[in-house]
């Protein structure tokens, strides 16, 4: 299970937000963040051996964090001087200590309670790694990318075996 994801910006958008220069630099840049966004907002699932996100600090929201079984699973953290990296590995292999990660819009409060936002659904067999980078101040970034055995993707419904599944610079490449 996920953790939630909140609808709260994170501190690293609140700091991009705060160093804008004018609203029309903040309208580019929120563009920008929404153009990267785009190729995982499908309702689709992607099945993998091993899932890397990259992201800057405004993405945090976006992705979920996989639940953690110390029976199953170990998790560490590493720092270097450009990004944080978190790492969780199953430990067991196979099936039973898979993780789910998603990625996608936040979800949102309204009238009619809580609507999820559209997302796609990661099963990785094997380890995730989420690098946030930190070193100044960045472009958004948002680059995914999924290989290992099996890799399947069902996107439209169809499930399709691949060797790669990446999204990097806003742009889906399944291969």
């Amino acid at each position: 299970m996920n953790a939630p994801r909140s609808g709260v910006c994170c501190l690293g958008l609140l700091l991009v937000a705060c160093n804008a220069t004018s609203p029309a630099d903040r309208a580019q840049w929120e563009q920008g963040a929404a153009r990267l966004l785009q190729p995982l907002l499908t309702d689709g699932d992607v099945a993998c051996g091993e899932l890397l996100i990259e992201i800057s600090p405004n993405y945090y929201s976006n992705v979920g964090q996989p639940a953690v079984d110390v029976n199953l699973h170990s998790a560490r953290k590493e720092k270097t001087a450009t990004y944080d990296e978190t790492i969780w590995t199953n430990r067991v292999g196979d099936n039973t200590g898979q993780f789910t990660v998603t990625i996608g819009a936040d979800d949102q409060f309204t009238d009619k309670g809580l609507v999820r936002g559209k997302m796609t659904r990661f099963r990785v067999l094997h380890e995730v790694r989420l690098r946030v980078f930190t070193s100044g101040r960045m472009a958004v970034r948002l680059d995914v990318k999924a290989t290992g055995q099996p890799l399947v993707a069902t996107g439209d419904g169809k499930p399709r075996n691949l060797t790669e599944w990446r999204v990097s610079d806003g742009v889906l490449t399944a291969r």
